[in-house]
């Protein structure tokens, strides 16, 4: 939770965003999800991120998701 304003906001823990946006799985959703996860990778929970999947039944999406991450950071470091 956050003040933002002197309004209390709930912010979605990072790993629970990216598990709902590769459930709705638009091409904006990827992106977004790619984007949280670039930006928190430090952070996410792994161990967390693959049960929820589980029981989410985007287990699938999810493996998908984290290879192509893998690439994608791989490519980015070879650039630098």
């Amino acid at each position: 939770m956050i003040i933002y304003n002197g309004i209390k906001l709930k912010i979605s823990d990072p790993a629970n965003l990216i598990l709902f946006k590769l459930k709705f799985g638009t091409e904006q959703d990827y992106e977004d999800a790619l984007a949280v996860y670039i930006r928190n990778k430090e952070r996410i929970n792994h161990k967390f991120l693959t049960e929820k999947a589980i029981k989410m039944k985007v287990k699938t999406e999810l493996d998908l998701f984290l290879d192509g991450i893998k690439d994608f950071l791989e490519k980015e470091n070879s650039k630098k």
